[in-house]
């Protein structure tokens, strides 16, 4: 096996439940059956919140109508940390056999909590990517985790302000009489938290002909989703929680009633943070009355936290759902948060190794393609024992595909070309002044030697060709001159 094939991501905390504010951590373990030749291993920590959904539209153009689906998306991110914990300079290696590989991150204290809806969601992961030198897709490792908001309601004053719904009417009609009805519903605080009951108050003073047959409280929780592409929001139906009903308030009586509506069990979601989705919890309460009149309904808004406010507690409070909550202690979102220097894994870098393979696929010559070598030819010179173009013998006779020379006479009948005259008759050299493409040519020296240069080693183990000045023929210009006018046509 290698690379991530049989690797996994553990996190300290059994349950991949963690505070906000508090220091996730874990390793990465996987085992090689051989050494592994990587570029770098990160690991990257990241939290969001995405909302979608779609709506159907009906569009009608000249008389034609036709179905269409709108989607509405939005997408906010938290954090994205990346960290190097492994190799990252260069090419590096592991050896074989089972590695754990530690990180640490500091989960930020503002992250919203998980959260898990119709239209969107709140989600965090932890993702372990390597990267490989030979440009192969990289194998990746991910793992989920939960973030819970430790929202104590001591450390808001809002949450300790008392709750009061009043009901005023006036009951006017020929089948009831009239008279007027008050009633006052009361909490001792805004914030409460699972498990706890809520105490609640009524103050009924009925001096109509009315009767109230009954009084419904319930405790619900109501979701919003908000899009940014387009713009709008979406409302799904409300999620009855817990219900509690209380007695009827017979006519021209007065009546105080005191119940509870307990707070299911439950880790409430906090998403202060979130600027997509809401999630928040009311307390409603409604009056059925008697005869034709209306139904009388308010509604108040409630907070559900992790530490309860001290007065509302006798003796120590534990949460209902204790065994789902993370097992560190619970973290002070006030205090400055702290960047964590991640621990750099040991690997053995191959970087010197790497830099002497590329070496090989450099051509040694201007204007040769890479990853040619540059002795095409080890051992043996272009063109064994002649120059290409040989001084006796047939024409093109190392040639056997091209062009027939001239018959019978070579081009210049009688005597040769004097030294420096154009080697085609009544024409201009392709070189100004009759210079060489050649630096310092000597008189009886020609582009291609008879005899084939020497070779002297190169720096990266290969023969480098060099003229008998001892200068490397990789240091000559191209014989190609890009400001040189051209030649006429013969």
């Amino acid at each position: 096996m290698s690379g991530f094939a049989n690797g996994s991501i553990i996190l300290d905390e059994v349950r991949n439940v963690y505070y906000a504010g508090q220091v996730l951590s874990g390793r990465i373990e996987f085992g090689l059956s051989q050494p592994l030749v990587f570029r770098v291993i990160n690991v990257e920590f990241h939290g969001e919140a995405t909302v979608e959904w779609a709506e159907t539209e009906i569009e009608e153009y000249d008389g034609y109508r036709r179905q269409v689906t709108q989607d509405y998306t939005a997408k906010e991110d938290y954090f994205h940390v990346v960290q190097c914990v492994c190799g990252g300079v260069g090419v590096s290696q592991l050896p074989a056999g089972n590695h754990s590989i530690p990180f640490r991150y500091q989960i930020p204290p503002t992250a919203p909590s998980y959260f898990e809806g119709t239209d969107g969601s709140v989600s965090y992961y932890v993702k372990a990517c390597l990267e490989y030198p030979d440009g192969r897709e990289a194998d990746e490792l991910e793992e989920a985790f939960e973030v819970i908001v430790p929202l104590d309601l001591n450390m808001n004053p809002a949450m300790k302000q008392p709750i009061c719904m009043e009901f005023e009417e006036i009951v006017s009609s020929m089948c009831c009489g009239s008279g007027s009805l008050t009633v006052q519903v009361k909490l001792p605080a805004t914030g409460y938290c699972p498990g706890q009951a809520i105490p609640v108050e009524i103050n009924a003073d009925n001096q109509s002909s009315v009767e109230v047959h009954s009084i419904k409280l319930e405790l619900v929780r109501r979701d919003g989703y908000h899009s940014k592409t387009p713009q709008s929001d979406q409302y799904p139906p409300s999620k009855f929680l817990e219900r509690c009903w209380l007695g009827a308030i017979l006519p021209h009586t007065k009546r105080t009633i005191t119940s509870e509506v307990v707070v299911p069990d439950m880790i409430a979601p906090v998403l202060d943070n979130c600027g997509i989705i809401d999630v928040e919890f009311y307390l409603t309460v409604k009056l059925k009355l008697s005869g034709c009149n209306d139904h009388l309904e308010d509604e108040a808004q409630i907070y559900l936290g992790l530490v309860p406010i001290a007065e509302l507690v006798d003796g120590k409070y534990t949460h209902p759902m204790e065994h789902d909550l993370p097992t560190g202690p619970i973290p002070n979102l006030n205090a400055p948060y702290q960047y964590i220097q991640p621990q750099i894994y040991p690997s053995v870098t191959l970087e010197n190794k790497m830099q002497n393979v590329h070496v090989q696929n450099v051509s040694n010559y201007p204007g040769q393609p890479a990853g040619y070598p540059t002795n095409n030819y080890p051992g043996n010179p272009p063109y064994p024992g002649n120059a290409p173009y040989p001084v006796n013998g047939p024409p093109n006779a190392h040639h056997p595909g091209a062009s027939p020379g001239y018959p019978g006479n070579p081009p210049y009948p009688g005597n040769p070309p004097p030294p420096g005259a154009s080697p085609y008759p009544n024409a201009n050299c392709p070189y100004p002044n009759a210079n060489s493409p050649y630096p310092n040519p000597k008189p009886d020296s020609t582009p291609y030697p008879t005899n084939p240069p020497p070779f002297v080693p190169s720096p990266a183990g290969f023969k480098i060709p060099v003229e008998s000045s001892g200068h490397p023929m990789g240091s000559v210009t191209s014989p190609y001159n890009p400001s040189a006018p051209p030649a006429p046509s013969p």
